[in-house]
């Protein structure tokens, strides 16, 4: 259940542009609907007009504030001064009317485009404390097998992988302390991150071991000269 509201929070809070172009078109063709639904049952004197929530709340959270009202505007346009309160007697709407339902539109758009600025830094901060290593700042173990399990077509285009394990890393938090053993982690992990460049990936697995994905044959030799320094 975890891993499938993970899957479901990626693509709602972290969308790539195709899923966006989708999700733009699928609100387009929602707005459109409810459009047509309401002139075709008789006009906004009926509740079917509420149908327009629908589209603006999505565009709000999946989108943010600025589409959701850009959204609850086109949906207060389409059901506003342009559609009839009575389609069969031909009776249009109030002025009072429209304007304060489109003024209501603009207001649900733009809480549920916040509630989405909210939830997405609330994510990313939970997917920063699960993915990240506290002390040395690079992917932990969960961190690195999100990478993979995202991105699985990238592991083709790495040349190398190199595992940095730190000997008697307890005898040095014993002797020094462990302020020195994690100033210590820091130092590997710079020397390992530089190494490795911004097209590889660099991973605390443990307190004394390190994982680099290299792409570069010439980040592979490197890797292996900071090893050799360290």
């Amino acid at each position: 259940m975890q891993k499938i509201l993970g899957i479901l929070a990626r693509y709602i809070l972290e969308p790539s542009p195709r899923e966006r172009i989708i999700f733009g078109a699928l609100i387009l063709s929602l707005l459109s609907l409810g459009g047509w639904w309401v002139f075709q049952t008789g006009g906004t004197k009926l509740a079917y007009l509420h149908f327009m929530y629908l589209p603006i709340i999505a565009s709000g959270f999946y989108f943010g504030p600025i589409v959701g009202i850009i959204t609850a505007s086109l949906a207060a346009f389409i059901v506003g001064p342009i559609m009839p309160q009575s389609v069969e007697n031909n009776l249009d709407q109030s002025f009072n009317s429209w304007l304060f339902r489109s003024l209501f539109f603009v207001i649900i758009g733009w809480f549920s485009g916040m509630f989405s600025k909210i939830s997405t830094a609330y994510y990313r901060t939970i997917q920063r404390q699960n993915f990240v290593d506290p002390i040395t700042g690079l992917h932990n173990y969960r961190g690195l097998v999100h990478i993979v399990e995202t991105s699985p077509k990238k592991l083709l285009d790495f040349s190398g992988v190199v595992i940095v394990k730190v000997k008697q890393m307890g005898e040095i938090d014993r002797a020094f302390g462990p302020e020195s053993a994690e100033d210590l982690m820091r130092q590997i992990a710079r020397s390992i991150s530089q190494a490795t460049s911004n097209e590889g990936y660099a991973a605390c697995m443990e307190s004394s071991k390190f994982v680099a994905l290299v792409k570069k044959e010439e980040d592979l030799r490197r890797m292996l000269f900071k090893c050799r320094q360290i």
